[in-house]
C-alpha cells in the first residue's frame, strides 16, 4: 500500500511540488525539473524502498524529519548541489529535524548543503551504511553527529553551526570518525567535539575561526589525532577537560600548524599535556605557529610562500584536496584542506591577434594580416599578440605584409574631333583664319567641331560634353581667283582647286594645238 506520503502533486499556484508527511514505500526520484519539493512533515523512507535526489533538486522541510530505513542516495554534483532545508533558511534558524539514518539503512550523500537543522545528520546506531563526501553543513544547531559505530568522511565542510561536528560514544562500542579534507569554520561553541570515549583523527583539515576549535573530555578518556592540519583564528584551540574522565584525554598533533590562537591548548584539572599559550605549539614532530598566508579570512585556499606548502607528511595523506585537485602538488604534500596550485589555472587558448588567459603564460596570437594595398602601397603587416597570465607570453607571429594594392586604371584616350566644316566664303578678299584645332580629348565622346569662321574669322573651338576631346578646327584657308571673285578656299578643297587648274591648262593646251593646225593648212 502507498501511503500519501509518496503523493506529490505541482501546486495549483506555484511551480512547488507539494509533498505530505508519511511514507516513501517504493522507488522515488526527485529531481529539478520538479523543484523545489515542499515536504509537509516528517517522511519515512521504509525498508526496502528508496529516496533519490538529482543534482540541482531543492528540497523544503516545513518540519520534521528524513528518516532513512530503506536508502536514501543524495547525487548532487559540484555545479549543481542537491540543497535541504526548511522554507525560512539563514543564520541561527533551525526549522527542522534533519536526516536520521536507522538500523540496516544505506545513506549514499554526494554534494549536498543540507541547511537550518536541529541536527544536520545524526547516526545513532552501528547497523547503517552511511558514505558523506564532499557535503556541507551550515547554520545547524549541530551540522554532524555521530552516536556510534565508525566511519571516515571526505570532504566535509561545517560552517556557521552551533557545533560543527559532534563525535560522542553514547555507548559501547565507541564511536569514532576520521575526517580528510575537512573545514570547520565559524561556529559559535565547538568546532569538533569528542566526547565519552571517542576516537577522532583529522588529517589535511583545517579549523578556523571557531569559538574553540576542539574539545575532548567527558569519561572515558577520548583521543585526538591531528596530522597535516591547521588550527588558526580561535581563541582556544584544543580544550580538554579531565574533571568528568577517567584519565587525561590522549591528544597528538604532527606536522599541525597553529596560527592566531588565543591557547592553543588548555588544559582543565590537568597537567599532561600542560596548557598552551598562542606562541606555542604542542609537542609533536613538525608541529609549528606561523601565518598559513591565507587567501583572505573568508578564503582559506593557501598562497605563495606559505609555511604549510611542502610541509606535511605522506602518511594518511589523501591523494586529493577539498578542491578534488591532485596531492601533492610540489615536492610534499601540503597542510591543511587546501593543496597550493601554483601558478593558478591553466593557460587560455590564444585568440586572433590576442595572448591566451590563464595562470600559465598563455602564446600570443598571431598577429593580424596586413590590410590590402591602397592606391599600389603595401599593406603592413598585423603586430603579434603578447600573452597574457602569470608569465608574460611569447609575442605573436608578425602578420603577413598586406597585398599592393592593383594599379590605376589609365583614361581611355578621347576620340578624335571631327574635321572643322568649311567655312562658307567670305565676301572680302583675305582668306578666312582656319580654326585651331582642337586638344586631344580625354573624354570617349568626341566634341562637334566649332564652324569654320566667317569672314576673316578664326574657326571655334569644339565643346567638352562631359570630358569629351573638343573638336579639332579647318585648316588654314587657300585665297583663290575664281571668275574674278575672291572666294577663300578651304585646306580640305586644295585638291579640287588643282584639278580645275590642270583642266584650264589642258583646255588651253588642246586650244594652242588647234590654232597650229588651222595655220598650217
Amino acid at each position: 500500500m502507498v501511503l500519501a506520503g509518496v503523493l506529490a502533486w505541482p501546486a495549483a499556484a506555484a511551480a512547488d511540488t507539494m509533498v505530505d508527511a508519511g511514507f516513501v514505500r517504493d522507488q522515488v526520484v526527485w529531481t529539478a525539473a520538479g523543484s523545489p519539493y515542499v515536504v509537509a512533515g516528517t517522511l519515512d523512507v521504509v525498508l526496502g524502498a528508496e529516496l533519490r535526489i538529482e543534482a540541482g533538486t531543492e528540497v523544503r522541510f516545513n518540519t520534521g524529519a528524513l528518516q532513512i530505513d530503506g536508502t536514501l542516495t543524495i547525487a548532487g554534483t559540484a555545479a549543481a548541489p542537491v540543497v535541504v532545508h526548511p522554507p525560512n533558511s539563514g543564520t541561527g534558524v533551525v526549522g527542522w529535524t534533519g536526516i536520521q539514518p536507522f538500523e540496516r539503512s544505506v545513506v549514499r550523500i554526494n554534494h549536498a548543503i543540507i541547511r537550518n537543522a536541529m541536527v544536520g545528520l545524526r547516526v545513532s546506531t552501528t547497523q547503517v551504511d552511511v558514505q558523506i563526501d564532499r557535503t556541507t553543513f551550515e547554520d545547524c544547531n549541530i551540522g554532524l553527529s555521530i552516536w556510534r559505530g565508525g566511519f571516515a568522511f571526505d570532504s566535509i565542510v561545517a560552517r556557521n553551526n552551533r557545533m560543527g561536528i559532534e563525535v560522542y560514544a553514547v555507548s559501547p562500542p565507541t564511536a569514532a570518525l576520521t575526517l580528510t579534507n575537512a573545514v570547520v569554520q565559524g561556529t559559535d561553541g565547538i568546532g569538533i567535539v569528542a566526547k565519552n570515549g571517542a576516537l577522532v583523527t583529522i588529517i589535511n583539515s583545517t579549523i578556523d575561526g571557531n569559538k574553540t576549535g576542539m574539545v575532548g573530555y567527558i569519561s572515558p578518556a577520548p583521543t585526538i589525532v591531528l596530522r597535516n592540519t591547521i588550527l588558526s583564528n580561535n581563541p582556544r584551540a584544543i580544550y580538554v577537560d579531565e574533571s568528568n574522565s577517567s584519565g587525561p584525554p590522549m591528544v597528538t598533533a604532527t606536522q599541525t600548524t597553529f596560527w592566531r590562537n588565543g591557547s592553543n591548548l588548555v588544559h582543565e584539572f590537568g597537567t599532561n599535556p600542560p596548557s598552551l599559550d598562542g606562541a606555542t605549539p604542542l609537542p609533536g614532530a613538525g608541529n609549528a605557529v606561523a601565518d598559513p598566508l591565507y587567501v583572505s579570512a573568508t578564503d582559506l585556499h593557501l598562497t605563495a610562500g606559505s609555511p604549510c606548502i611542502d610541509s606535511g607528511s605522506a602518511t594518511g595523506a589523501p591523494d586529493h584536496d577539498l578542491d578534488q585537485g591532485m596531492r601533492p602538488r610540489g615536492s610534499g604534500f601540503d597542510r591543511g584542506a587546501y593543496e597550493f596550485a601554483p601558478g593558478g589555472g591553466t593557460g587560455g587558448t590564444s585568440g586572433a591577434g590576442g595572448g591566451g588567459g590563464g595562470g600559465a603564460a598563455g602564446t600570443g596570437g598571431s598577429g593580424g594580416a596586413g590590410g590590402a594595398g591602397r592606391g599600389g602601397t603595401t599593406g603592413t603587416g598585423g603586430d603579434g599578440g603578447a600573452g597574457r597570465g602569470g608569465t608574460t607570453g611569447a609575442a605573436g607571429t608578425a602578420g603577413a605584409a598586406g597585398t599592393s594594392g592593383a594599379s590605376g586604371t589609365g583614361g581611355a584616350a578621347g576620340t578624335s574631333g571631327a574635321a572643322g566644316t568649311r567655312g562658307a566664303a567670305g565676301t572680302s578678299g583675305a582668306a578666312g583664319t582656319s580654326g585651331t584645332s582642337g586638344a586631344a580629348g580625354t573624354g570617349t565622346v568626341a566634341g562637334t567641331a566649332g564652324s569654320a569662321g566667317g569672314r576673316g574669322g578664326a574657326a571655334g573651338a569644339g565643346n567638352a560634353d562631359g570630358g569629351a576631346g573638343n573638336g579639332g578646327g579647318g585648316s588654314a584657308g587657300r585665297t583663290s581667283k575664281r571668275g574674278g571673285c575672291d572666294c577663300a578656299v578651304s585646306g580640305g578643297d586644295e585638291t579640287r582647286a588643282g584639278y580645275v587648274f590642270l583642266a584650264m591648262v589642258l583646255w588651253l593646251f588642246r586650244r594652242a594645238r588647234r590654232a597650229t593646225r588651222s595655220a598650217s593648212r
